[in-house]
């Protein structure tokens, strides 16, 4: 079954334009695979954290080494390297700020 990652970032709910551009490109998806999956990630409503030290300690060391603040700094990040791994293809909607996307997209 294939899977498409829909990631939107605009802050601006059903007001924005990028969203509603993403929305459209998810039902043309769905259209060509009915029996495909969509996975969403709305990073606008997804509490990201940046890069930190009990990141990359857990990141960068093996598992038996992790203690509970490594597991906890890396809990979201596995989950959505786990979407990204699982898609087939990806369609992210952001809006564009002074030529940018928006921090949560980086993060």
């Amino acid at each position: 079954m294939p899977t498409l990652l829909y990631i939107s970032t605009s802050p601006r709910g059903d007001y924005s334009i990028s969203r509603q551009l993403g929305n459209a490109a998810v039902d043309a998806w769905k259209a060509r695979n009915p029996e495909g999956r969509v996975i969403k990630r709305d990073l606008a409503r997804t509490p990201l954290t940046f890069v930190d030290l009990d990141w990359i300690a857990g990141a960068y060391s093996p598992p038996e080494h992790h203690n509970e603040n490594h597991k906890r700094a890396l809990v979201l990040s596995d989950e959505l390297v786990a979407e990204i791994q699982a898609a087939d293809e990806i369609v992210v909607a952001t809006p564009m700020y002074n030529f940018a996307v928006p921090a949560a997209l980086k993060a």
